[in-house]
């Protein structure tokens, strides 16, 4: 049978606690640190923590689909521009420092869920422009 092939650990911990929806983890590249989204009321927010649960850290409202750079040391993620959801791909350090955005808004602007991996930066395919690799990299240079 083809498929997907997922693996579940015997023995789960809950890393979290409280009403809200936390959703789209991504780990930091040394395992150490979990970026995620936080829903709370239509309102939605990126925080990290440590790999174990502990030092909670919200980095950036209204920030969804946190993807973390190859060297850990930057965060890519979707801000939601208007109700319409528009939403266009920022960049940040990792502690939630120096934000730049890299696509820019307008009516076909859907850079949903941003993800670099060590040759580019992809979006999702409801994107009708993208970011090229380049001025991300240039863009993450900067921030340190």
């Amino acid at each position: 049978m083809k498929g997907y092939l997922f693996t579940y650990p015997k023995n789960p911990i809950r890393l979290t606690e409280g009403r809200e929806t936390k959703e789209h983890p991504d780990w930091s590249p040394d395992g150490r640190k979990i970026a995620f989204t936080v829903i709370n009321r239509g309102k939605f927010h990126i925080a990290v923590m440590d790999a174990d649960g502990d030092n909670f850290e919200k980095l950036e409202d209204q920030a969804l689909y946190p993807s973390w750079s190859p060297d850990g040391r930057t965060i890519a993620y979707d801000v939601i521009e208007d109700g319409d959801f528009h939403a266009t791909i920022h960049l940040m350090a990792s502690d939630g420092r120096y934000i730049r955005r890299l696509s820019h808004h307008s009516r076909n602007a859907r850079d949903f869920a941003p993800d670099i991996s060590p040759i580019g930066l992809a979006v999702s395919p409801a994107s009708k422009t993208t970011t090229i690799w380049g001025r991300l990299k240039k863009s993450a240079s900067d921030l340190r």
